[in-house]
């Protein structure tokens, strides 16, 4: 087949702190209570399920364990590792062309990946 790849990325310091960003407000929004109503419900933090983001960390905080503040820099750090692991393997994708999100504005990004999808579907 022949397919066209277009990536989006950005800047690691943005993208980092985006990722703080999100967790707080994950963390404030209702997240760590629904890890206490999981728990309280059967859901054993060793489940699969139990193991993603944020999940392993507010375990860790219920059972006391640790601190909310430790949880809280616990999902931050295992998210950014993961993001870099990302950026890594899509890195070395090399079919994709590549735009960082960050040098357009939103109508140029729009037109950047729009026009080279438009002609490849014209071929």
């Amino acid at each position: 087949m022949d397919v066209l790849y277009i990536g989006l990325n950005r800047g690691r310091a943005e993208l980092y702190e985006n990722i703080a960003s999100r967790v707080r407000r994950q963390f404030s929004s209702g997240y760590p209570e629904e890890v206490e109503w999981l728990l309280k419900n059967g859901f054993d933090e060793r489940f699969p399920s139990m193991q993603g983001f944020g999940y392993k960390e507010l375990a860790a905080w219920h059972r006391g364990t640790m601190t909310f503040e430790e949880a809280l820099e616990g999902d931050i750090r295992r998210t950014k590792a993961f993001c870099r692991r990302q950026m890594t393997w899509f890195g070395k994708f090399s079919p994709a062309l590549w735009h960082d999100v960050s040098e357009y504005s939103a109508s140029a990004l729009l037109t950047a990946v729009t026009e080279p999808a438009k002609a490849h579907l014209g071929r």
